[in-house]
């Protein structure tokens, strides 16, 4: 099976190593982005558990007698 024919003309004007090259930059981009939002996804958990502990203390503590 062969591969449809690239519409860009600016595509077709590259050379196959080119091609591989920007092929494998995307990629490193799209796993940087990948990794960062990892991150960002752990902060964010991290940041619920704080904000769930916090809002647990003020509970106790409205509901002490004074």
């Amino acid at each position: 099976m062969t591969a449809p024919p690239i519409s860009d003309p600016a595509l077709n004007r590259l050379t196959h190593a080119e091609l591989q090259r920007q092929l494998f930059e995307r990629s490193a981009e799209r796993d940087e982005l990948l990794a960062r939002n990892g991150q960002l996804l752990n902060e964010l958990k991290e940041a619920q558990e704080r904000q769930t502990a916090t809002a647990d203390i003020l509970k106790v503590i409205a509901n002490s007698p004074d």
